[in-house]
């Protein structure tokens, strides 16, 4: 049954073995010193509509590091903090509340690489992955990236067409 026609809610409420592969869209940058803002963007745009199964973030830090980073969806890469508050949020319920995407606070010793779980279906329009790093302390090289899939386009016929397990 083709399910190209059901909005986003709808194709989220689909078991997770009718969503497409997962590919991991990210974004790497180095923050040469305290202070200055740092802006990245992914290489390609993520799928229209998505499901972002997961936030990954790596910091790896010269010293003990206070990180503010803000994540969003962009067609081009920011150039200034006005255009990453136009950027479109993902986690609009997590962070400090800011313009555009809010802003999450890390303090890492070491190198550091941590995942938030999300399962998460939205419209993109075809934008990209862009962060913001601002580094209060340090300097750093950072990874950031969505696991992400296509939602389902169709629903396998029954009966007997569902995978086993």
């Amino acid at each position: 049954m083709d399910v190209t026609g059901w909005n986003i809610a709808s194709r989220m409420k689909m078991p997770d073995h009718c969503f497409g592969n997962r590919q991991l869209i990210g974004c790497f940058a180095i923050v040469p010193a305290a202070g200055p803002h740092v802006w990245a963007i992914s290489d390609v745009a993520l799928p229209d509509p998505v499901c972002i199964w997961e936030l990954v973030y790596y910091f790896r830090p010269t010293v003990a590091a206070r990180i503010y980073l803000r994540i969003g969806l962009a067609a081009t890469l920011p150039a200034s903090t006005a255009d990453m508050d136009a950027a479109d949020e993902i986690l609009p319920y997590f962070g400090e509340p800011k313009t555009g995407p809010n802003q999450l606070a890390v303090v890492v010793e070491h190198s550091t690489p941590m995942s938030i779980k999300l399962r998460k279906g939205m419209a993109t329009g075809g934008k990209k992955l862009v962060i913001d790093l601002l580094y209060g302390n340090s300097d750093g090289y950072n990874t950031v990236g969505l696991v992400v899939s296509e939602l389902p386009t169709k629903v396998p016929g029954w009966p007997g067409a569902w995978p086993a397990g």
